[in-house]
């Protein structure tokens, strides 16, 4: 699946109308701030707010690890802006692009030390972990009475 079907996909399974969500390249969601550079990036395919954390999905079309990387600085504390809760990745990768997942895996290791706590996931076969996916995110999500 392309980025707008796992977005659709996502809106469709999740109570999405109960947080704050943000997505796409929309000026609400350009705002991932960038050590010394006058723009921002685009703050994850699919950005969803709660009251304790903050879940990020990226789905890669393009077979990158700089949709990971870019948050470094960010929950590093390196930036003007920074965050305030935790903070979870999710990486949602198609079949193919087997050199980069290693880099993914590679930086991975070697995260700098952050100043929220933090989790990342890679699914390395997005389009065949569609329920495991889902249930991450069903999982992250606050209870309804909460």
């Amino acid at each position: 699946m392309n980025e707008r079907e796992w977005i659709e996909f996502f809106r469709e399974n999740l109570p999405l109308d109960e947080f704050e969500v943000h997505c796409g390249v929309a000026a609400d969601n350009m705002t991932l701030p960038v050590p010394n550079c006058g723009v921002a990036l685009q703050f994850g395919d699919l950005r969803i707010e709660t009251e304790n954390r903050t879940i990020v999905i990226e789905v890669e079309s393009a077979g990158t690890v700089h949709n990971f990387i870019k948050y470094w600085p960010y929950l590093s504390g390196q930036t003007a802006t920074r965050p305030e809760k935790a903070f979870v990745l999710i990486h949602v990768y198609g079949p193919s692009y087997p050199a980069h997942k290693a880099l993914w895996w590679f930086f991975r290791g070697r995260m700098p030390s952050l100043i929220v706590p933090a989790d990342f996931h890679l699914f390395e076969k997005g389009d065949e972990q569609q329920d495991l996916i889902l249930a991450l995110v069903r999982g992250l999500l606050p209870a309804p009475d909460q």
